[in-house]
């Protein structure tokens, strides 16, 4: 069923993959949902790279920016990874020399020329969004990998642990839950479908769906409808979800 979402939501991206020769630069559309538009000289490829795959993979990068050129509408990020350097590109914004991002995903595109910077681009990762890299917050001592945040003392929100452990006692009620969104699938079946962890039960997929969006690493208070064994048809089978969900602010 997640390799379903995969592929439905990689679809809806090609489909927003058009080319207008009058274009200097490709643009993102619908506000970083990763919809391109391009120019002149684009070849597209959908072969793996080392450490990459495509927009439906879920691996985090986490790179740090060695050079940046600017455009009139996109951020050219040298980065690197590991003992890997390559380019990534991003909708323009204030990036720095130095910093650590992290993003999800990417489409590799091959022999790209930009027009505006009379420059061509062995390879180029087009990525939907790129943001800061949060310092670890919580290490395990055996393992050294990275925990999620604890839930945050917000009025009214309840751990995830306690609605996992305990669902007919939330089943059909509205609650508040904190927590890091680690993975978003944008539009699937007229919704978004966002993943958190809280550091209280890391281990489950907790769900969101909602009309909202929220950046990939941030962390964000949700209210919405605890749902148990919910059927959306098509294979999209949840023991336990959180439906129509809003932002709080």
């Amino acid at each position: 069923m997640r390799y379903i979402m995969y592929f439905m939501f990689f679809s809806l991206i090609m489909v927003g993959l058009s080319f207008s020769c009058s274009s200097d630069v490709k643009k993102f559309e619908g506000d970083r949902q990763g919809q391109f538009s391009g120019g002149d000289g684009l070849t597209e490829s959908h072969e793996e790279t080392p450490g990459h795959s495509n927009m439906q993979e879920t691996t985090t990068h986490h790179v740090e920016v060695l050079e940046i050129v600017q455009t009139s509408s996109y951020s050219y990020l040298r980065v690197k990874e590991k003992e890997a350097e390559f380019w990534v590109a991003t909708v323009k914004g204030d990036f720095v020399v130095g910093e650590q991002y992290k993003y999800q995903g990417g489409i590799l595109m091959k022999d790209f020329k930009s027009k505006e910077l009379d420059r061509v681009f062995d390879e180029v990762f087009f990525l939907e969004y790129v943001i800061p890299a949060k310092p670890v917050v919580q290490n395990n001592a055996t393992t050294g990998t990275e925990k999620a945040p604890t839930n945050k003392p917000v009025e009214g929100v309840v751990s995830l642990i306690e609605i996992i452990n305990n669902p007919d006692d939330y089943k059909g009620k509205q609650v508040r839950v904190y927590g890091e969104v680690v993975k978003i699938n944008l539009n699937i079946m007229s919704r978004n479908w966002i993943h958190i962890k809280d550091g209280t039960a890391d281990e489950h997929d907790f769900v969101i769906t909602s009309d909202a969006q929220a950046p990939l690493g941030e962390s964000v208070v949700f209210e919405g409808l605890i749902s148990v064994d919910k059927d959306f048809g098509a294979g999209y089978i949840y023991s336990l979800i959180m439906e129509e969900a809003r932002v709080v602010e």
